[in-house]
């Protein structure tokens, strides 16, 4: 005769429920009275031994945090377009073409970029930005001069 658990379906419906709405396992578990290490143990037992009832309650968390996540996914896209293409699953990555291309400069963290191709660009930037501000223009020219001089040229 099989041991009693905590796992009751209804137990196990509103923890998937809860996931599925977008908490945190844990978080689900702890409101309906089960601790996070009695969870843990729960899913390993689904993961690992694929013990019943344990392997339909993991495959469910499993199932829920993805339900979450997708539905957080549809709603920045909605919402948040740019935040979506920027940050979501067409980003950029490092030798990963993404949806958008990207403009940033990147700083290379050396003082020389004062005299390299990028910082002729960040330079024309800053000073059609400061056109109709004239001492704001002096007071960047004045430090980046000092920047300069205090610098050893490459």
């Amino acid at each position: 005769m099989p041991r009693p658990t905590l796992l009751t379906p209804e137990r196990h419906k509103a923890i998937v429920a809860a996931i599925r709405a977008g908490s945190f396992d844990w978080i689900a578990a702890e409101a309906n009275g089960i601790t996070r290490e009695t969870l843990r143990l729960w899913l390993r037992k689904g993961e690992r031994d694929k013990r019943k009832p344990y392997v339909v309650f993991s495959a469910d968390v499993r199932a829920a945090r993805a339900q979450a996540r997708l539905s957080a996914e549809i709603e920045v896209r909605r919402d948040q377009p740019f935040n979506w293409l920027r940050f979501g699953p067409g980003r950029e990555r490092d030798g990963e073409a993404g949806w958008t291309e990207s403009t940033e400069l990147r700083h290379s963290g050396s003082v020389g970029v004062m005299y390299s191709q990028e910082w002729t660009v960040i330079s024309v930037a800053i000073e059609a930005a400061l056109e109709n501000y004239p001492e704001a223009k002096i007071a960047v020219a004045e430090a980046m001069k000092r920047l300069a001089s205090a610098s050893p040229e490459p």
